[in-house]
């Protein structure tokens, strides 16, 4: 099921719906672009091994016991691309912002 960004503006209780729509197990992956707040609330929304892409700051990983929803959790970081020095990430960089 594809569970897009829209549905948290018609939704008081975003988590909620998210679950109600996917009977309880969550969604496969989110791409948080918000922040560390929301991101931690992404971890309510995950399923099992599910991946949460973040392009801002990271989610509060302190409340999620071990062995429990065993998240990937990935950081885009584009200023890192670019000051990094890698020819192949400014290369990718340029692509993207050609788009």
């Amino acid at each position: 099921m594809v569970l897009v960004a829209p549905l948290a503006i018609i939704c008081k209780n975003f988590t909620k719906r998210i679950l109600e729509e996917t009977n309880n197990e969550g969604v496969d992956l989110i791409f948080n672009t918000v922040g560390s707040k929301e991101a931690t609330e992404d971890l309510k929304r995950l399923a099992f091994s599910g991946r949460l892409a973040y392009i801002s700051d990271a989610p509060d990983m302190s409340n999620v016991k071990p062995f429990t929803l065993s998240p990937s959790i990935h950081e885009v970081s584009l200023g890192a691309a670019h000051t990094s020095g890698s020819t192949s990430a400014k290369k990718n960089l340029a692509f993207m912002a050609k788009v």
